[in-house]
């Protein structure tokens, strides 16, 4: 098995986006922002800016979240706008709950407790400054063969053509043993140089040595074929864990260098 050289690296310009990785080589332009106007279901978030924040706290401003729309494929999505971060993971690890944690509405993403439901790509717009996706979950052993391959053509194909795309969350359940299915998604996003970063879910239901020891599982099986562990979060949908450390994160890789 080949070894990801590095972990990937993101330059931001006015118009043009840079992605570097050792071993996985590749640059392209990114479009400048496009403004993509769509009904739906609105809400105020707090936002926590990048940039000067005092020690004490962070420093919120209110942006406006919205629910863009479903759509059965990549071709059927908006054209290419906004900064896309995608959110990423086997049925029934928590995506939409999330994503509605992370905006502070716990209905925006739709949430189920069945796997598989999540079917198509959910496209969701924060204010006026990025987008997060909300793909289907992969891996669900319910659904027929042909379905769980049609749904992974789907993810890849977003993956692999969107331009949009900025940063994917990985998101794995904390509880459990790395799995394979997981495992192989990382590994297919490091060879096609696709910017990733993990987001471990349902930290609540473990104490806090089940969580190290976890994690150390967890990153011995990732270093087998990665050099660098990629970025990662500890998170909890339940009682809001990781939501500051996670939005800080997305504001500031949004943040052109100094």
């Amino acid at each position: 098995m080949n070894v990801i050289t590095g972990f990937m690296t993101q330059e931001l310009h006015t118009n043009k986006r840079t992605l570097t990785c050792g071993g996985c080589p590749g640059s392209f332009d990114f479009r400048s922002a496009l403004s993509w106007k769509g009904g739906g279901r609105i809400l105020l978030l707090w936002f926590i800016t990048a940039g000067n924040r005092s020690s004490s706290g962070s420093n919120p401003e209110y942006m406006e979240c919205k629910f863009i729309g479903s759509f059965p494929s990549v071709e059927k999505m908006p054209p290419a706008g906004l900064p896309e971060f995608v959110f990423i993971g086997r049925s029934n690890v928590g995506k939409s709950s999330l994503i509605n944690m992370l905006v502070d509405h716990k209905n925006l993403a739709h949430t189920s407790s069945t796997p598989g439901k999540t079917q198509m790509i959910n496209l969701f717009q924060v204010g006026e400054t990025y987008q997060m996706v909300d793909l289907p979950g992969y891996g669900y052993a319910r659904l027929s063969k042909k379905h769980r391959n049609s749904l992974m053509t789907m993810i890849r194909t977003y993956l692999r053509d969107r331009e949009a795309l900025f940063l994917v969350f990985l998101l794995l359940d904390i509880r459990v043993t790395p799995q394979k299915v997981d495992m192989e998604m990382l590994y297919w996003l490091g060879t096609n140089g696709i910017p990733v970063s993990l987001l471990f879910t349902k930290a609540d239901k473990l104490k806090p040595v089940e969580i190290r020891t976890s994690h150390e599982i967890y990153e011995a099986e990732i270093l087998k074929s990665w050099n660098v562990m990629p970025t990662s979060f500890l998170t909890s949908a339940q009682v809001g864990k990781g939501r500051e450390a996670v939005l800080n994160y997305i504001a500031t890789s949004l943040s052109p260098e100094e």
